[in-house]
């Protein structure tokens, strides 16, 4: 029992004791048995607590995968970080929960990277627990989310860009659509390799924090702009998804209408026509299927009643051929007719008829269902192969072995830690990787605003006045784009190679050089193996079969595929030595990374920002939310600091936007009332969804009521050509709008990350390990 409960009340009865033996000399009987009378207290609050864990851990136990998806209200053990929304601490409106402690780490994997359970579609991530719906997969955002501003911009006369990036960028959302004007976001894990299926989909992904306050301007830190300051997203479940299953985000169906195969995938609008085909057959064939079903009964007691009853041997041979024949002519011909159906379907939509049965067997395989959305569930679930649990964690790599947590290193952000034991050889989190082919393409140039606060590159000529840059001029960076930092690479070659799990959290560590933290710790071991990293890069030829294939193309064959959308190539990240839960895991960058990092030490310069009109960090403003906003009265005399602005949360109606089927009428927005009741905007409304949420807005005034309850007015800002009240140059204003709604978000440009003389080094990847036919330059 005190071993169980030692960290919440063995210090305690120890400490009684100690003061008992103190305080009380001589002992007297009295004495020691209110002693003891304590410390039996606290034994058997304590065993209580105990067996009820046990009984709770148990009856997990024994309800097992299959169990029906029952929570109790505040659980929480070693084996599950999930909490319930009324059990769990929120920082924000945005879904971001507190750090993981050491004690919610989960002794288990639940997340597995494995082929697809839809063909063809490369790996996928599956889950070995049930997850009800609306509750949050990870208890923080798995890895940060990383900004690429105006790669166009950057790369004037190039028709296309030589990445798989392409293929796997998000759009710009939460607050980091407001670092340019133009902005890509990589997601790893879940945002680069969960897969999408129309109908199945089970996940969304909620916004998590801006934390600037990491690298604090105000000390001049080294690491500030060379690590991103946004959390990433945290992926909650839209669905009841059942062990086994893969994770499926919506990508939108949109996104196939640009793709190749696009056209070949299954609507989910489709899948319920195709649903209420099914109904039609099942009506329309009753008669038939209710013969094939008395046929079939018939044959079964024929064959029953070969033990019971004396039968003529011949008589009892020719009845059965005859039901036999009968029930295969009928099968035929129910056969026949649903071929012809989907025949038919093919003909006038070219695409949902493969999801429909093609034969009896396929119609039988079907339940009994009597409503759409069951029917619909039960094609889809067709489309996709069905693992088993066994078979994911024999095929799959564990996917949260790591977990983010602020390093230990000064002055690097995030790092990774441990959440259970590695042992020694084992992988600790997989990388697939996505090639850059061109490391130019990453450089930044210098660029002026014009009236509308549109970009364009200058540089200057010989005699220091400025030119515009046309075409391929791409003289003169003045930086790279952070995605470099989270790069791997090598000195001799072109190309960069760009994890896209959580490996991007691993910080650097080396014998040669200790920079503090858990890394300065592991060089004083005794043990010369127990210095410096504890991860090495490996490549992944065990699970990636493209691995061995692609270690062996030259680079031109590698830009080819690159160029027709493949992806290629993983690492596996191993352990070089046992580590232990809440280690932080490091990786050796290189001795040329170390000699980057020196050389920015001696010449980096802090930016002065001394006035808190100029700057004050974002993290800060929106910490104490309701005592920055103000009105726009009060910012004619108080603004807000340059770096920062506010936005709301906001999701127009299809009636607000203008696209080419909008009618003049809509265009002008005759009639349509533009200050309505706001209250509805915030996380909980079932409409909410994630993309062009966030809006600039601000507040027109602030409501205190009778009650203390206060509420806002505020106006939404959107551009002239998308919404019918910006083209009209009418107010769309709402009223009762909610404080949680609200946030700060970075003014344009100017985060660290655009800082000049920002840290830039990509990850040195061993020569040993580097094939010699990618080295292309001097």
């Amino acid at each position: 029992i005190l071993c169980h409960c030692k960290n919440h009340f063995l210090l305690k009865i120890m400490k009684y004791c100690c003061w008992k033996l103190l305080l009380c000399s001589p002992f007297s009987f009295l004495s020691l048995l209110l002693m003891a009378v304590r410390v039996l207290h606290y034994s058997w609050w304590c065993f209580q607590l105990l067996a009820y864990s046990c009984f709770l851990t148990t009856t997990s136990v024994v309800l097992g995968a299959d169990a029906p998806l029952e929570y109790s209200s505040c659980s929480s053990s070693s084996s599950d970080s999930i909490q319930h929304d009324s059990c769990r601490e929120q920082t924000n409106h945005s879904g971001a929960t507190n750090k993981v402690e050491p004690s919610s780490y989960r002794d288990t994997c639940r997340f597995y990277l494995a082929e697809s359970s839809i063909p063809n579609a490369g790996f996928g991530i599956y889950t070995v627990d049930n997850i009800p719906s609306k509750v949050p997969l990870t208890n923080e955002a798995d890895a940060p989310s990383i900004i690429v501003t105006d790669s166009r911009l950057h790369n004037p006369g190039k028709d296309d860009i030589v990445w798989n990036h392409a293929n796997y960028f998000w759009d710009g959302s939460g607050s980091g659509e407001f670092e340019a004007h133009s902005v890509e976001e990589s997601v790893v894990t879940f945002g680069s390799l969960c897969n999408y299926h129309t109908f199945l989909k089970n996940v969304k992904p909620f916004s998590s924090t801006y934390d600037d306050v990491i690298a604090s301007r105000s000390d001049g830190s080294p690491g500030m702009g060379a690590y991103s300051y946004h959390a990433g997203y945290v992926f909650h479940s839209t669905r009841d998804i059942l062990a086994g299953e893969e994770i499926f985000c919506d990508y939108g169906e949109e996104w196939l209408d640009g793709r190749n195969f696009g056209h070949d995938v299954v609507r989910e609008e489709e899948y319920m026509t195709a649903a209420n085909i099914i109904m039609e057959i099942r009506k329309g064939l009753e008669e038939q299927l209710q013969q094939v079903r008395s046929i079939s009964s018939s044959s079964s007691s024929i064959n029953s009643s070969r033990n019971q009853t004396k039968i003529v041997h011949g008589e009892e041979h020719k009845g059965v051929n005859e039901i036999g024949t009968m029930q295969r002519e009928q099968e035929q011909q129910l056969d026949r007719v649903l071929v012809s159906i989907q025949n038919i379907v093919k003909h006038f939509t070219g695409r949902f008829h493969k999801i429909l049965p093609d034969s009896l067997a396929s119609l039988k395989a079907l339940d009994d269902a009597l409503d759409l959305q069951t029917i619909a569930t039960q094609l889809a679930f067709h489309t996709v192969r069905k693992r088993t649990l066994e078979w994911i964690q024999s095929h799959g790599q564990c996917l949260d072995n790591l977990v983010p947590q602020v390093s230990t290193l000064p002055h690097a952000g995030r790092g990774a830690f441990a959440q259970r034991f590695i042992a020694k050889g084992q992988v600790i989190v997989p990388a697939p990787l996505l090639q850059i082919m061109d490391y130019e393409s990453l450089n930044v140039h210098e660029f002026a605003l014009d009236e509308q606060g549109v970009p364009y590159l200058i540089h200057h000529n010989n005699n220091g006045e400025e030119d515009v840059v046309v075409e391929n001029d791409r003289r003169n960076p003045m930086g790279q784009q952070l995605l470099v930092n989270y790069c791997m690479s090598h000195e001799e070659t072109s190309m960069y190679l760009c994890p896209q799990t959580n490996a991007i959290l691993l910080n650097h560590c080396s014998t040669r050089k200790s920079y503090g933290g858990d890394c300065e710790r592991y060089n004083h071991a005794v043990d010369h193996n127990e210095r410096g990293a504890n991860a090495e890069l490996k490549w992944a030829i065990d699970w990636d079969p493209d691995t061995r294939e692609w270690l062996n193309y030259t680079m031109d064959e590698i830009k080819k595929q690159v160029m027709s959308g493949r992806r290629g190539l993983s690492f596996d990240i191993v352990a070089i030595r046992d580590i232990h839960p809440g280690d932080e895991v490091f990786l050796d960058y290189g001795k040329g990374w170390e000699e980057d990092w020196e050389e920015h030490l001696e010449t980096f310069i802090p930016p002065n920002s001394s006035s808190r009109e100029e700057y004050i960090p974002i993290k800060e403003l929106n910490d104490y939310l309701e005592m920055n906003i103000r009105t726009l009265e009060e910012l004619q005399n108080n603004p807000y600091p340059e770096n920062a602005q506010l936005a709301c949360l906001y999701w127009p109606d299809d009636e607000e936007l203008i696209n080419e089927d909008s009618s003049t009428d809509e265009k002008e927005g005759d009639g349509m009332n533009w200050h309505t009741d706001g209250s509805m905007y915030h996380d909980k409304n079932p409409d909410y969804e994630m993309y062009g949420l966030l809006w600039k807005c601000h507040v027109v005034e602030k409501i205190e009521r009778e009650d203390g309850s206060v509420h806002y007015t505020v106006e939404i800002y959107s551009t002239d050509g998308m919404t019918v009240w910006a083209a009209n140059k009418k107010q769309r204003i709402l009223t009762n709008y909610p404080l949680k709604s609200m946030q700060f978000v970075p003014s344009k440009y100017s985060s660290d990350q655009h800082l000049l003389g920002a840290f830039r080094s990509f990850i040195r990847i061993p020569d040993a390990l580097f094939p010699e036919q990618w080295k292309d330059l001097e």
